[in-house]
């Protein structure tokens, strides 16, 4: 979800001997949930915000070039079958979508410890995501 790779996460994919989907979503709505606690909280103007939320994108873009690497250059030394699908959008429509068109019978999220906001402007909707299509969902942070 934040594009950080989590040993943790990926040893506990291995251990699944299952193929595996890997969708690092970039969610614009998110990012500017994150934008906007900033500017309640009084740390940034309106203006600021709208310009952290395009870095924060770009950003992300970045991070998640590094993250595809990471991950594949891992399932590849493991010979563990992997899909990658790179997807913007709505984080619960893109993931709904893809129940919808694959068998999928668990959902692994993974972030990183400590002062992270894209797991703070997320974790409500992974938790109603996960109890409304009732499958398993494993959280690693």
């Amino acid at each position: 979800m934040d594009m950080k790779l989590n040993p943790k996460a990926l040893k506990y994919v291995q251990t699944r001997k299952k193929d595996v989907i890997v969708l690092p979503i970039i969610d614009p709505n998110l990012i500017q949930i994150i934008s906007d606690i900033f500017v309640e909280k009084g740390w940034l103007g309106g203006r600021s915000a709208k310009e952290l939320s395009q870095n924060l994108i770009k950003n992300h873009e970045r991070m998640r070039k590094y993250f595809i690497e990471q991950v594949s250059d891992y399932f590849n030394k493991k010979s563990i079958a992997y899909e990658i699908k790179e997807l913007n959008g709505n984080m619960r429509e893109l993931i709904l979508k893809e129940i919808s068109t694959h068998p999928i019978d668990e959902i692994v999220f993974s972030f990183h410890k400590g002062f992270n906001p894209i797991w703070e402007a997320s974790k409500m909707i992974i938790e109603r995501l996960c109890a409304k299509t009732e499958i398993y969902c494993k959280i690693f942070r």
